[in-house]
């Protein structure tokens, strides 16, 4: 299914359910600057309600737990993160940030398509098949189960939050001449992502991964992974008709 309005679009995809829910899913609300100090408060908060999420789940723990740990106060946390949920759904946004980090810096950039792809690609699989960020895939598929609503806005923050930094970046190498441009950035993105991630995640969640992978089994994954992607993405592979 295409997740794109047009061809020519990156593609963002609906917000406005989970947004009325949970506030950080657009920006702090109006009037919430904060000192260096009471930054790093919020983020002991953030770190610490997503450790109670891992260890007790995301239904036995309450506001006033987190405060009871951390310090604070309800309206504090109501204030910045809109209730617990917004909580969960920062947590969620903190790993995509952290995925995402590499397609913002300067080696990135200046590297060639192939080195660039297999950087980014080393960096998020790695990322992602560390204890915490299972722990927090496992949580979003129980809990999104449980609420949809949930899940929309864990989604937004998780998924289509690193796929729409990727496709941003896609789309800039498509003007660069570098990627096909039949189709979307997002689709790019998405299937890349998809080629990347899903298999290896499935298998780190029930203990499989191949006894190899440590000392080689990854690094040959990702070589797989980017000269797929590039057989059929590069500018010179023929349009679909």
């Amino acid at each position: 299914m295409d997740r794109t309005k047009s061809s020519r679009s990156i593609g963002k995809p609906s917000r406005a359910k989970a947004s009325a829910r949970c506030p950080t899913l657009v920006d702090r609300r109006a009037g919430a600057a904060t000192t260096a100090r009471g930054a790093e408060r919020l983020q002991r908060l953030s770190r610490a309600a997503a450790n109670m999420f891992l260890d007790h789940g995301y239904e036995a723990v309450s506001v006033d737990q987190l405060i009871a740990q951390v310090g604070g106060s309800r309206r504090n946390v109501y204030h910045h993160f809109g209730g617990k949920l917004g909580l969960f759904v920062q947590a969620v946004q903190d790993l995509c940030a952290e995925a995402t980090l590499p397609l913002k810096s300067k080696p990135l950039a200046e590297a060639g398509l192939r080195e660039a792809l297999t950087r980014y690609a080393r960096h998020t699989l790695e990322l992602l098949l560390q204890p915490r960020a299972l722990g927090l895939h496992r949580l979003m598929v129980t809990e999104g189960t449980r609420d949809p609503a949930l899940g929309q806005a864990l989604m937004e923050a998780g998924c289509d939050a690193a796929t729409q930094a990727l496709a941003s970046w896609m789309a800039s190498r498509q003007a660069a001449g570098e990627l096909r441009l039949d189709l979307p950035p997002f689709s790019l993105a998405n299937h890349f992502l998809c080629l990347l991630v899903s298999r290896p995640q499935q298998q780190a969640m029930a203990s499989q991964l191949p006894a190899d992978w440590a000392l080689e089994g990854f690094n040959r994954h990702v070589s797989e992974v980017v000269e797929l992607f590039l057989g059929g993405a590069m500018s010179h592979h023929p349009a679909t008709p």
